[in-house]
């Protein structure tokens, strides 16, 4: 028989044993387990790339200045567009610019700019490419003058001073010149005007479908000539060949010509192939409000239209009301030195511009009519927060970018408070009355802190 505090003792030793094996066992084990590893560095930033990218697409979206935040992108998408046809100026060495245009007729807003390119001169095809100017009489002290371009001597070799019909037609491709482009022949500085449509085949129609003059044609090279005016005129002398008369002495001369001398077509800016920039859905420039001060408007064309709301505006419509049928658009050009070398409206080249003024404000508060700038001098605050949050040279939310044509320097202003209660700012009819109110916004911008486009 086994004592029984001896088997007790004995169960207890063999217990010990058995943890202290199964312990060494455990951490042996253990020993070998690899240890759990952290994110990496580069796990990291995709995270937080991705957390980044979900709040700056919230934040927005539960913004109630989300408008805001956008008229400032597209103030900076503006100033940079701005910039980056200045530096190609300067990069080619030929005017270069931004454009934009009505989204329809009669909206007075523009959604989206592209850029224009002034293309290299041309000079013709050879050293023997001459140009003669013509000029025709039409009446007493009345005459019609033309451009003909020849080349360096007629079917026999003979120099430029032969007779007038003795000289070699010097052909032009189609798509080259435009109407209204400028043409310098040895200093005299003309503008192609002829617009005949009469379907006669003639080299001086234009194409009905564009600006550009159409394909060369067969007549004799006597009738290739393009009917245009002189743009210098006061600074320059056309000296005419008196031996170059048609029909010759003793019968009336109705015709006399310049010597044949060589000549540069300065062509008008074009389309470049880049993609148009779009402002953010909602924003547009508004050409009610945007403005070239100190222009002239006489010479834009329609003779229907009168400007809105002032003689400086970007934007027409017609004097009676009804419907516009084209609509407007504006082209900014820029010289080599990043000045402002041209602004043309609607085709047409604006003189005397001494600012640009453009307006980014909301699509729908474009094109208004008269009815929504009248305010009375009596109106309540709420009145005045209803106009304010209608029109965008009113409306606080909107910017101005502003255009040296001087310096090429562009800047971009809040919009100020303008109270359209003042009597000042209350004219004697609604056109008025808008144009007291664009003038003080604009004023009143242009004093306040210069900000930055992406603020």
């Amino acid at each position: 028989m086994y004592d029984v505090g001896y088997l007790m003792f004995a169960a207890k030793v063999k217990r010990r044993s058995c943890c202290a094996h199964q312990t060494s066992t455990t951490q042996h084990q253990t020993s070998h387990i690899p240890p759990r590893q952290a994110l990496t560095l580069i796990e990291l930033l995709v995270v937080i790339v991705i957390l980044t990218t979900l709040v700056a697409g919230v934040i927005p979206l539960l913004s109630p200045n989300n408008d805001t935040r956008k008229i400032r992108e597209a103030s900076r998408m503006l100033q940079t567009y701005i910039m980056r046809a200045q530096a190609e100026a300067a990069r080619t060495g030929r005017p270069q610019g931004i454009a934009f245009r009505e989204s329809s007729a009669g909206s007075g807003v523009a959604l989206e700019a592209y850029r224009l390119e002034t293309p290299p001169p041309f000079a013709g095809f050879s050293n023997a490419s001459a140009a003669r100017i013509i000029r025709e009489k039409t009446g007493i002290n009345e005459y019609e003058h033309y451009v003909q371009f020849v080349l360096a001597g007629g079917p026999t070799g003979k120099p430029f001073t032969d007779n007038f019909d003795d000289y070699t037609w010097d052909p032009l491709p189609p798509k080259l010149i435009r109407y209204g482009d400028l043409l310098d022949v040895g200093g005299v500085v003309v503008q192609l005007t002829d617009s005949d449509f009469n379907g006669d085949s003639r080299l001086d129609q234009r194409d009905p479908q564009s600006d550009y003059y159409s394909v060369l044609g067969n007549d004799t090279h006597s009738q290739w000539r393009f009917q245009c005016e002189l743009v210098n005129l006061g600074q320059q002398t056309i000296a005419f060949d008196p031996d170059k008369v048609f029909p010759p002495p003793p019968n009336t001369a109705s015709f006399h010509a310049t010597f044949p001398k060589p000549y540069r077509f300065i062509r008008q800016p074009l389309n470049t192939v880049d993609a148009p920039i779009q402002f953010p859905a909602g924003i547009a420039i508004d050409l009610q409000a945007s403005v070239v001060e100190g222009a002239t408007t006489n010479e834009v064309p329609f003779a229907t239209s009168v400007a809105f709301p002032t003689g400086s505006s970007l934007h027409t419509v017609l004097a009676s009301g009804g419907q516009k049928t084209y609509a407007d658009s504006v082209g900014i050009m820029f010289s080599p030195t990043g000045s402002v070398s041209e602004v043309l409206f609607n085709g047409v080249s604006l003189d005397n511009v001494s600012r640009i003024a453009l307006l980014l404000g909301r699509v729908e508060n474009g094109g208004l009519t008269s009815a929504a700038w009248t305010i009375e001098a009596s109106a309540s605050n709420d009145t005045l927060a209803q106009r304010q949050a209608a029109i965008n040279w009113l409306n606080l939310d909107s910017r101005w970018l502003s255009i040296s044509p001087s310096t090429g320097r562009v800047v971009v202003n809040e919009n100020a408070f303008v109270d359209a209660r003042n009597t000042n700012f209350i004219g004697t009819n609604d056109f008025e009355t808008a144009e007291f109110q664009i003038e003080a916004a604009h004023e009143f911008a242009h004093q306040m802190r210069t900000v930055g486009a992406g603020r």
